[in-house]
């Protein structure tokens, strides 16, 4: 009977780490990625993923242990029945987790792969820009000192004008 019940303390363990994993799995695939860290969100999906099997796999061996250790009677049938159904129903939920959060990991990944592809694209986009408007402000640079010489020039000369002008007898 001490078997039977340690079993059991096992098996309620597992059920439970596994459904803290499922509520685990529930809460990464509620985020929107869009206002998370991807790489801190593709690593908790890893790490759900690999717990998630690993408590599955648990469960279904504890639930095996359970039922051997329930013997073979015909009032345990019931409870056998029991076991196995919650036991089956919890490792299915937990596999269709495992295959949603794989497909997160791998939007993820492809979401990843595209923000590398426009980083990649803007980069010389923005040192061509970057280029382009250092040759113009340099342009604007001439230009003004040109600008601000010619105007220097016609200063000098309007001034050698009225100097004339001035000097000529009335």
């Amino acid at each position: 009977m001490t078997a039977l019940r340690y079993v059991k303390g096992v098996r309620t363990r597992y059920i439970n780490s596994l459904e803290k994993e499922i509520n685990s799995a529930k809460d990464i695939l509620n985020q929107d990625l869009e206002s998370v860290d991807i790489i801190k969100t593709k690593n908790e999906v890893n790490t759900c993923v690999q717990m998630l099997k690993k408590y599955s796999d648990k469960v279904e061996i504890q639930c095996e242990k359970y039922i051997s250790a329930l013997g073979e009677n015909e009032d345990d049938e019931k409870e056998i029945d029991k076991v196995m159904d919650e036991d089956m129903s919890l490792c299915d939920r937990a596999t269709r987790y495992v295959s949603l959060l794989e497909q997160l990991s791998t939007d993820i990944v492809s979401q990843l792969a595209d923000k590398k592809d426009t980083e990649e694209k803007v980069l010389p986009a923005r040192e061509e820009l970057k280029s382009f408007i250092l040759e113009q402000s340099l342009c604007q640079r001439e230009f003004t000192e040109r600008q601000s010489a010619q105007q220097h020039e016609f200063m000098e000369y309007i001034m050698k004008s009225h100097q004339k002008v001035a000097d000529v007898p009335i």
